[in-house]
């Protein structure tokens, strides 16, 4: 039998163990890759299926006395309803029901449809409205005018699909942009479900702060921006409306209309012209991704970034001696990026922060080649840093080695 030696050499039995780890590490990122890529081919095949599979829906009852404990659980005998209650007052955006108009919709919603979130089949939900329909427009009414509760329960829920979706939507790999936001609608469809009832609560941030961070994150996801990016500039990267803005539109009509939409383009253009955050990201004729985000946002690896969360020593450029290495600085004046900007842009063409936003949105081929051009120059910087990483590693191990003579 082998014995393990002195000096830190391991058995071949721990080798191979540690080489069948490292195996089944790569093998499960190679195949899970594989699969993040072909969502941009079927946003909602297999992989949509499965990553959603993990929100653990609640089966539907079939059972006869599972549904009667159902129903006496949600609805306890009471004493006998009131004719006299007193609704609370009515405010100018609050439209309350009555019996007529409970027992006509009722009446018009399908047996055989499928439940909703609670699980509860329409079946059940049809004979107690019949049977008791004041108490139910009581319970109703009550709602509507407190309107909180179902941001509640919409961010909890939305927290879950976003996490499960994000999985799908790495920064630098997965779908095209157009994809993400395709695959996002899903946790959109969950925060504006109700809207026309709930849409003045969304100003109120203690109530809506759990539906605007996840929707927040879904925009991340689909502009592959950093987290540290402003609401204002991903939404724009994204080219998804702020939450507020989409419920109001839902509350006037469903589904919205073109002078609807266009009223809400123009709401959002005047919020983000007054906006102080992500002065860099302005006009769009293609789709973006992780590394033009990089340039557009200025969060990325760059060294003045980095140099915020002590990634690095200080944030000037190796090329340019003092010279502060921005996005800026980076895409358009550092000379160690010449040959990407010559290769990108027609001869005799000057590449500045004035014409930038004029070349990407003139053609899709100027488009085209500003999104090539912010891939080689990333890549490269990227390259540039995980070097000075190495190098540093390795000064701190021969400075750990050299031992004090005794």
């Amino acid at each position: 039998m082998e014995t393990v030696r002195r000096g830190g050499n391991k058995t071949p039995l721990k080798r191979k163990r540690k080489q069948l780890k490292e195996a089944i590490s790569q093998s499960k990122a190679r195949y899970f890759q594989a699969l993040c890529d072909a969502a941009d081919r079927q946003p909602f095949g297999t992989a949509y299926k499965m990553v959603m599979g993990k929100l653990r829906r609640q089966p539907t009852p079939t059972s006869p006395h599972q549904l009667e404990n159902i129903v006496r659980t949600l609805f306890p005998q009471q004493a006998p309803f009131d004719d006299q209650h007193s609704y609370p007052p009515e405010s100018a955006d609050i439209a309350l029901t009555d019996a007529e108009e409970a027992l006509a919709i009722t009446a018009k919603v399908k047996t055989q449809k499928a439940p909703g979130p609670d699980g509860i089949p329409n079946c059940a939900i049809k004979a107690f409205i019949a049977a008791h329909p004041e108490a139910f427009v009581s319970l109703y009414n009550e709602c509507l005018v407190e309107r909180t509760h179902h941001l509640e329960l919409a961010g909890q829920k939305v927290a879950i699909a976003t996490t499960a979706i994000s999985r799908l939507m790495a920064n630098n790999n997965g779908p095209r942009q157009m994809r993400r936001k395709l695959i996002a609608s899903v946790v959109m469809s969950i925060i504006l479900y109700g809207c026309t009832i709930w849409a003045p609560a969304v100003e109120v941030t203690s109530y809506s702060r759990g539906c605007k961070s996840s929707y927040r994150r879904c925009a991340l996801r689909v502009a592959t921006c950093f987290r540290t990016v402003s609401e204002d500039a991903a939404f724009v990267i994204a080219g998804m409306a702020p939450l507020s803005l989409l419920a109001a539109e839902r509350q006037r009509s469903i589904p919205p209309n073109r002078l609807m939409r266009e009223e809400t383009l123009q709401k959002w253009q005047r919020a983000w012209d007054q906006s102080a955050n992500g002065r860099w990201t302005q006009g769009r004729h293609g789709q973006m991704d992780f590394y033009l985000a990089q340039i557009m946002t200025g969060h990325g690896c760059f060294k003045v970034y980095l140099h915020r969360f002590k990634h690095e020593r200080n944030p000037y450029c190796d090329s340019c001696g003092h010279v502060i290495e921005d996005a800026e600085h980076v895409a358009f004046h550092c000379p160690s990026f010449g040959r990407e900007r010559e290769q990108a842009l027609a001869p005799n063409t000057r590449f500045t922060p004035d014409n930038f936003v004029a070349i990407l949105t003139e053609s899709e081929e100027g488009w085209a080649a500003i999104f090539r051009m912010a891939a080689s120059i990333m890549k490269k910087l990227r390259r540039q840093e995980r070097l000075r990483r190495e190098q540093e590693a390795l000064a701190v191990r021969n400075t750990a080695d050299i031992r004090p003579v005794k």
